[in-house]
């Protein structure tokens, strides 16, 4: 399979968590999650963010509550904007309380491979 060049497949990877839920209030506040592709993306979304945070972060516990507000705010009539998440937890168990309070995309924690090839492309 032929993936460009810019494609979110070669910038991003080809599997990622979602949260499960019917309202936007169940995504922020469970961890029922599911695997999903690249599709997530290319639903006539505007704009990706890469999040790159971890729980063990002070201004990143600041910063989230604001992205929160903003994503909401931006999607509230169609959506525009997706999060991807991709964590820099010490653990799996952090990983977990941190994505829980978040409603949008991730990177697996266990995908650590990726996760450091993200943090060395970004320069993070």
């Amino acid at each position: 399979m032929f993936t460009p060049p810019g494609s979110i497949e070669t910038l991003l990877g080809t599997s990622f968590l979602k949260k499960k839920g019917h309202s936007d209030k169940d995504r922020e506040t469970h961890l029922h999650t599911e695997e999903c592709g690249v599709e997530e993306f290319k639903h006539s979304h505007k704009y990706l963010a890469l999040l790159f945070c971890a729980g063990w972060c002070p201004p990143c516990k600041t910063f989230l509550g604001l992205l929160k507000e903003f994503y909401s705010e931006v999607n509230i009539d169609s959506k525009q904007c997706e999060v991807l998440y991709v964590p820099f937890d010490r653990s799996e168990d952090e990983f977990k309380e941190t994505y829980t309070h978040m409603p949008w995309l991730a990177v697996p924690f266990a995908d650590q491979a990726r996760i450091t090839s993200l943090k060395q492309r970004y320069r993070i």
